[in-house]
C-alpha cells in the first residue's frame, strides 16, 4: 500500500505563520463509510438518502476510489470522489478517463 500524501502550505511557499494545518489524503476504508455518507449529505443536502445508497455501492464496487482528508487530529474533513468513467467525457478524446464525481471540505472558521 502506497504512502499517505501529506500537504502543508509551507510545501506552497509561504511561511510558518501563515502555515494551514497538515492534511492527510488517504483511500477510503469500509469503515468510512458513515463520515463518507454525512460528507455527502453536507455536499448534495437535497439528495435523499436513497439516492445516496444508489451512488455510493457501485463506486465502491468499481474501478473508482473515494479520497478522505483528514486534519491533524485525525477528524475526516474532506472527500474526492473518482469514477473511472466508460462514456464519452467532454474534453477527452478516448475512454476509460477518470473522471472527479464530488469534492468536499468541511469549511473551517
Amino acid at each position: 500500500m502506497r504512502k499517505p500524501y501529506f500537504f502543508t502550505a509551507s510545501q506552497h511557499g509561504r511561511s510558518g505563520r501563515e502555515c494551514l494545518p497538515i492534511m492527510k489524503v488517504r483511500r477510503m476504508a469500509k469503515a468510512d463509510k458513515p463520515r463518507w455518507l454525512e460528507l455527502r449529505r453536507a455536499l448534495w443536502p437535497d439528495c435523499p438518502a436513497e439516492r445516496h445508497a444508489l451512488e455510493m455501492d457501485p463506486l465502491q464496487r468499481s474501478d473508482g476510489v473515494v479520497f478522505l482528508a483528514q486534519d491533524s487530529d485525525g477528524q475526516v474533513v474532506g472527500l474526492a470522489e473518482v469514477s473511472i468513467r466508460q462514456d464519452h467525457v467532454e474534453g477527452t478524446s478516448s475512454a476509460p478517463v477518470p473522471y472527479l464525481e464530488g469534492w468536499y471540505v468541511v469549511p473551517f472558521v
